[in-house]
């Protein structure tokens, strides 16, 4: 099994990031470069839905456990057999914050690069989305 992490810093509070990550409206504005909806619940047995009609994909998990701006969720894409697990955690960083994602339980290392430069190209909208909030 192969495992990813990836870490990035924003020019913005952790709570700021914190809802963007986590709030549903906010989310679906910027996770995916297109029209998504999203639905999230970042506590212990909360769900995880994303997903866009065009082109057609979705994400489903059960977030496992939670903690100050942190949680792990079960990570299912539609259609597919095997499921990963995904922490996702936000924590200060100097003047901004700091975002910890970390993804667990691959089959194998191609489909866990494929998840970085996922994770990475879903991340990289993320200060645009800050930006236009401030």
């Amino acid at each position: 099994m192969s495992d990813l992490e990836v870490v990035r810093e924003f020019d913005a509070t952790p709570e700021e990031v914190w809802h963007a990550l986590t709030e549903p409206v906010e989310l679906g504005a910027w996770f995916w470069p297109f029209t998504m909806n999203a639905e999230i619940e970042p506590w212990a047995g909360g769900r995880l839905r994303l997903e866009a009609p065009e082109p057609a994909m979705g994400v489903t998990g059960t977030v496992s456990s939670a903690g100050e701006r942190a949680y792990e969720t079960s990570w299912k894409w539609d259609g597919e057999e095997h499921e990963t697990h995904v922490g996702v955690a936000v924590e200060p960083a100097g003047d901004g914050a700091r975002v910890r994602v970390v993804q667990r339980g691959f089959p194998d290392d191609n489909s866990r690069d494929e998840h970085i430069q996922g994770w990475n190209d879903c991340l990289d909208r993320l200060p645009g989305h800050l930006a236009r909030r401030s």
